[in-house]
């Protein structure tokens, strides 16, 4: 359900202006924060392990 309520505020966040804007992108963190504490364990670790490897990958690109 919180990963749902993310989807549409970031679809609502790209086609308002304004506070709407503002509002939805609280809702998305919210959302986003939620998911994350609910998550089952490998798929938190999956999660840190894949951002790991893009920042190694961003880190050698330069």
């Amino acid at each position: 359900m919180p990963l749902i309520a993310a989807a549409i505020s970031a679809y609502i966040y790209r086609k308002s202006a304004d506070e709407m804007a503002y509002l939805s992108a609280a809702v998305l963190g919210v959302s986003l924060i939620v998911a994350l504490v609910v998550a089952p364990l490998f798929l938190k670790v999956a999660g840190v392990c894949l951002l790991w490897m893009s920042k190694r990958k961003l880190d050698l690109s330069f």
